[in-house]
């Protein structure tokens, strides 16, 4: 059975104002209720009569997410294939342009400067005190209408060159700015929960995956499920975000404090 697509909108990874405010509702507030509710996942024990500062770690989990995700969208390629890839299409479009008028200067098909040279002279485009000068200028318009020609190809061809390397190394680069929401909410869980995110895609079974959409939501990303389970866009990322963190028994076996991640 083909599975149902989900589309899924992209934040602009933009922190709302008064994250740690009460007044302001957020969709993950309900996750953590859950954690104190028998959800799925029981919040860690350091926690357990401190439901404030629960909401203040994930709250705050948000708004690094959000900013660091911000920061590898910054530092993508994305932007910069677009660039070249810009590039090529004007180029080929300005090309295409200039050869066009070249083949209407020349009647026909042209193969050189010496083939427009009548209709330019013709054009009283160009004036001088003497027919030499004249002559000289129409000479050096139509070389460089020749050499633009073949600038604009060689630009048009190179840019395209560099836009498809670009491409093929972004294809290892995926929606990186989703894997670092995800894996910074995926250290927000282990610091409320002292568990690694679990891999089970179907966000009715996983109460991670709940969080990392309410949370997507939170940052102004939109998720159209009306298709299909809105945890099917999230597994690569999920998946991401478990292999970043310790093992629960590594967790144990260290101090709590050191389970908390830098930014708390």
């Amino acid at each position: 059975m083909k599975r149902r697509k989900v589309h899924k909108d992209m934040p602009k990874w933009e922190v709302p104002d008064n994250l740690q405010s009460k007044n302001l509702a957020l969709r993950i507030d309900q996750t953590i209720a859950e954690l104190y509710e028998g959800g799925g996942v029981p919040i860690c024990e350091r926690l357990r009569d401190n439901r404030d500062a629960a909401m203040y770690i994930a709250r705050r989990g948000l708004e690094v997410a959000i900013l660091k995700a911000g920061m590898v969208r910054q530092q993508s390629l994305g932007p910069i294939i677009e660039d070249w890839s810009s590039i090529a299409k004007a180029a080929d479009r300005a090309q295409a342009a200039l050869s066009f008028t070249i083949k209407n200067l020349a009647g026909g098909k042209a193969k050189g400067p010496p083939d427009i040279f009548r209709a330019l002279q013709t054009s009283k485009a160009f004036r001088a005190d003497n027919l030499e000068d004249m002559f000289a200028q129409v000479d050096k318009a139509a070389n460089i209408l020749f050499e633009a020609e073949r600038v604009l190809g060689l630009l048009s061809a190179s840019a395209d060159v560099q836009s498809k390397k670009l491409k093929a190394s972004h294809k290892n680069e995926g929606e990186a700015d989703t894997r670092a929401f995800a894996e910074t909410l995926g250290e927000t869980w282990f610091a409320l929960t002292e568990r690694r995110p679990a891999r089970t895609q179907r966000q009715g079974e996983n109460p991670f995956m709940r969080f990392l959409i309410a949370a997507w939501r939170d940052a102004g990303g939109a998720i159209d499920d009306s298709q299909g389970d809105a945890s099917t866009v999230f597994v690569r990322s999920v998946d991401a975000a478990h292999r970043a963190l310790p093992p629960e028994r590594t967790a144990q076996m260290i101090k709590c404090e050191q389970t908390l991640p830098d930014w708390l």
